[in-house]
């Protein structure tokens, strides 16, 4: 600083490596006008003008007389020397200029010209251009003096045009489906931010995670978004949130973006996961049923409805218990394939709830794409349309099993029993309660058989209810109730 005292002014005119500059100011996290300004680069071979303006503004401003130039090190050289064919700027842009055009332009923006051969420059570029680094860089200001809007549209058939090939991949493609699929079922899209608050991310299972600290930003845009998000699940109970505090209680959310992970290469996973919250509908003076609160079946509903777009056979895929902590233990399922996960659904837990500050329902779900595998290529042609002569017929049974058993077993069951003649099972009723043991739980199914050869006479239908029960009976220990 000075005063009206000094008498002396040293004056430092200095050049600094952008690399170095902008690595250290991202390692100390230090940003400051200087840092700014060097990291992307000054004119070298200006430091001599501008240590004389200097000089000389503080001597007419000041007076006094000024010292020898001090010199420290070597003034770098930045510049780069291009050979340049002339024709390259059509071969790049389809725009023809002609080079004595080209040679004129570069000239005035401060480029050295020395004529090799009629089509060849050799051309170097101002020192306070580092930005030109390439040949097209060249190209690029010339286009821009002359415009780009002198460029003339040119309509090219492509040779193979009938025959080009998409290029979306499986994964763009399924997240698309998916997409106008949610959409037809009445969800909005959302597009949130990429991070959250660490503490709500702890929540979601990021201290799981063994590389949980370079999931965690060192400089992130605000306190509660300092963490990539584990889930998109998490940011869209948010916005559920937000949408009550204005009145919209009632939400059916949902987004397609990645779940981070881990720091790897393949530490982004695709997500689709989405949201019901309040009530599965309106009240209205036509309907039928009281009104509801979401519940599982309907996210259930909603994941089911996806793999059928991405056209994946849902029945191929069991249904597990072990959901991540986030879901309801005993409202929830996991739809797997082998080892693969292909997604979870089921409520929310209330203790997320609690965190988040929110007093009503929300069921969730989320669908991992990039897990389903590819259907195998089908012919073009439709197959033989089938339809079955003979009338089916149905039976109902009611079981006996503990409450423990999941009631999907006693379907898996009574289908393996006989693939051949029972087309469809469906469950119609659950029953707990004083008439039977506490400990059990009765579990009624409805068996469509549909005959094929011939109509099914009271013997057929009596040896299939028996393989019915007996393959129930072993695979679950349920027993016919009476």
């Amino acid at each position: 600083s000075v005063d009206e005292s000094t008498t002396d002014i040293f004056l430092e005119i200095a050049y600094f490596d952008p690399t170095r500059v902008a690595r250290t100011g991202r390692d100390l996290q230090i940003t400051s006008d200087a840092r700014y300004r060097f990291e992307r680069g000054i004119d070298p071979e200006f430091m001599y003008d501008g240590a004389a303006l200097a000089t000389q503004m503080i001597i007419d401003l000041c007076g006094g007389e000024a010292s020898k130039y001090v010199q420290a090190g070597e003034v770098p050289s930045l510049q780069k020397t291009f050979e340049y064919d002339v024709q390259r700027c059509q071969k790049l842009t389809g725009f023809n200029v002609d080079g004595k055009t080209q040679s004129d332009i570069l000239t005035k923006l401060g480029f050295t010209i020395n004529h090799k051969s009629r089509e060849t420059l050799v051309i170097t570029p101002p020192s306070w251009r580092p930005d030109i680094q390439s040949k097209a860089d060249i190209v690029e200001e010339i286009i821009r003096i002359i415009g780009y809007d002198k460029i003339p549209a040119i309509s090219v058939e492509h040779p193979h045009s009938s025959k080009i090939e998409t290029t979306e991949t499986h994964t763009i493609k399924l997240s698309r489906l998916c997409r106008n699929a949610l959409a037809s079922r009445g969800f909005q899209e959302t597009i949130t931010w990429s991070f959250m608050s660490s503490q709500k991310a702890e929540l979601f299972g990021s201290n799981d995670n063994q590389d949980v600290a370079a999931l965690r930003l060192k400089n992130p845009i605000s306190e509660d978004l300092d963490h990539m998000r584990p889930t998109p699940l998490a940011n869209l109970i948010d916005a559920a949130k937000q949408n009550a505090a204005k009145g919209f209680p009632g939400s059916a959310l949902f987004e397609a973006g990645p779940a981070f992970i881990d720091s790897s290469v393949k530490g982004q996973k695709l997500t689709i996961a989405g949201i019901r919250t309040h009530m599965a509908s309106d009240r209205h003076w036509s309907s039928s049923q009281a009104q509801r609160s979401v519940d599982l079946f309907d996210v259930k509903g909603d994941i089911l409805a996806l793999l059928s777009a991405c056209q994946f056979d849902a029945a191929k895929a069991p249904i597990s218990r072990d959901c991540p902590c986030y879901y309801h233990p005993g409202q929830s399922g996991t739809i797997r394939l082998g080892p693969n996960i292909l997604g979870y659904f089921g409520m929310i837990h209330p203790a997320i709830l609690d965190e988040f500050d929110i007093d009503f329902p929300i069921a969730g779900f989320e669908l991992f794409p990039q897990a389903i595998p590819q259907p195998r290529k089908k012919s073009a042609a439709r197959g033989k349309l089938n339809l079955p002569d003979l009338q089916p017929v149905k039976r109902d049974f009611a079981f006996i099993v503990h409450h423990d058993v999941d009631a999907d077993s006693i379907v898996k069951a009574a289908f393996g029993s006989n693939k051949k003649l029972i087309s469809n099972i469906s469950i119609f009723d659950i029953y707990t309660g004083d008439k039977i043991n506490a400990d059990d739980k009765s579990v009624a199914i409805e068996v469509t058989l549909q005959p094929v050869d011939k109509t099914l006479n009271e013997k057929d239908l009596e040896d299939i209810s028996q393989k019915i029960i007996d393959a129930v009976n072993s695979k679950t220990g349920a027993k016919l109730r009476a």
